[in-house]
């Protein structure tokens, strides 16, 4: 670590005597000094730093082959969270309006301060001079912070009735003002709704807009509308983290349950004693209210559990014995599940493995043979879709496989020709190739999401 760093500071020491090259910046960068550091630090242009930064993705994108974007893409989308966060370099004229409407703020709030003790007068002087101020941030582009600091200032209850005289216009004037910010501020949302996606960070939006709301008069219809929108988002992401935890978060007592039907050693009175002694554990746990679960809710949240972990985890619950498994499923689901759905479940399962060979045999046992007048049933019809899925599957797990490797750009070009071709002869549409499903989620992934749409001959 000490060489680490006194080299470092070598580097520093050189680079402060010569004007930076674009890979030294770069260099830096990935070293862990941020833009605007290396900007002060070194008083390069933010011009350059961009400049840079493109030069770099340029560089790039002229070694990519056709393999190397699927790559990229496929990860982008398997494990979102694991992305690098690309820092969102601002252009010198954001930046500058940026400080410049915070150095103006500064001021209003400071003459806003200065007023609490002033006589009418010139507190009317004061508020005139703050209204003048803010003419002259129209022009800038406000941020949601700069705006919260705006309204606490305008809607002060001090700057009312300061009127000298009849005629006096200092009432209209705040009036307007007020409504302008109110205004600015249903746009400074409607930004930073587009940067924040997380759950924390939408809660506090709205806890920042219910404050607002509470203690003055500037939330306009706008914001309530995006208030609304935001509660949707809360509650969409709140039903993806009970989807998550649904396949994440998984108690011993319901892992065990489930690898006792893959192992084939099910008991159903213990499993039954299981699933009520959970669902009794998550009643106990949940804050009581209207939208809470009963008992026998959270039981069938539980069986659902069971069964999607072992539709899902196959490389982890493996069933040894496939119509074992399905008989087992069906004493556990106390015909709440079809049949048909249940065999799906156990042949996800084989196929999560590779197991193709065997699965196959295990369709041909439900595939039903019938005159060509005779209604198929619905096992029979899940059975032939799971064997035709058996080809997919198999180009999708050739695909997912050559992705994992490291690139190679012969072995790329020779793969996705003998992809092509093989997507082309057999009029096999990239959606219905599934690749595998997202980290901790439930969404799978298909090769029409990473490849380039392809032409047939």
């Amino acid at each position: 670590i000490k060489r680490l760093k006194n080299k470092l500071n070598h580097d520093i020491k050189n680079t402060k005597e010569k004007r930076m090259e674009n890979k030294e910046i770069l260099t830096l960068i990935e070293r862990g000094f941020k833009p605007e550091t290396i900007s002060s630090e070194f008083n390069i242009p933010y011009a350059q730093i961009q400049e840079a930064l493109l030069e770099k993705e340029r560089n790039a994108s002229k070694c990519e082959t056709e393999m190397d974007k699927m790559r990229k893409k496929y990860f982008d989308i398997y494990d979102p969270e694991d992305k690098k966060e690309k820092f969102k370099l601002p252009s010198t004229e954001q930046l500058a309006s940026y400080m410049k409407v915070d150095g103006i703020i500064d001021g209003i709030e400071e003459k806003s301060k200065s007023a609490d003790e002033q006589s009418q007068k010139d507190k009317r002087e004061t508020l005139i001079a703050i209204l003048n101020d803010l003419k002259t941030l129209d022009k800038h582009r406000l941020s949601f912070d700069q705006i919260e600091r705006l309204v606490f200032i305008i809607e002060d209850k001090k700057w009312e009735n300061l009127s000298l005289k009849r005629g006096d216009k200092i009432n209209i004037l705040l009036s307007k003002a007020r409504a302008n910010i109110s205004s600015k501020m249903s746009l400074a949302v409607a930004n930073e709704l587009k940067e924040v996606t997380d759950l924390a960070g939408l809660q506090n939006i709205k806890a920042r807009i219910t404050r607002i709301s509470r203690e003055t008069q500037s939330v306009n219809y706008r914001i309530g509308i995006a208030d609304s929108n935001i509660s949707q988002q809360i509650q969409k992401l709140n039903s993806q983290k009970t989807v998550y935890n649904l396949r994440n978060n998984i108690p011993s007592a319901v892992e065990k349950l489930v690898q006792s039907i893959a192992n084939g050693t099910m008991n159903i009175e213990e499993a039954n004693e299981i699933i009520a002694q959970e669902a009794e554990r998550r009643v106990s746990l949940t804050e009581k209210s209207r939208f809470s679960l009963s008992k026998e809710q959270q039981e069938r949240q539980v069986t659902i559990q069971v069964r999607t972990l072992l539709s899902e985890r196959g490389d982890t619950y493996s069933i040894k014995d496939p119509n074992k498994a399905l008989e087992q499923l069906n004493q556990l689901s106390k015909k709440d599940v079809g049949k048909s759905q249940l065999f799906k479940i156990v042949a996800q399962n084989l196929l999560a493995q590779r197991r193709y060979d065997e699965l196959s045999a295990f369709c041909d046992q439900y595939i039903q043979l019938r005159r060509f007048d005779e209604v198929e049933s619905e096992m029979s019809r899940s059975a032939r879709e799971k064997k035709k899925e058996i080809a997919y599957k198999k180009i999708g797990d050739m695909v997912v496989d050559r992705i994992k490797l490291p690139s190679n750009k012969q072995e790329d070009e020779v793969f996705m020709k003998l992809l092509k071709d093989k997507l082309i002869e057999g009029n096999i549409a990239p959606t219905r190739i599934k690749l595998e499903r997202i980290k901790g989620g439930s969404k799978e992934i298909t090769l029409a999401e990473i490849m380039s749409q392809i032409r047939n001959r």
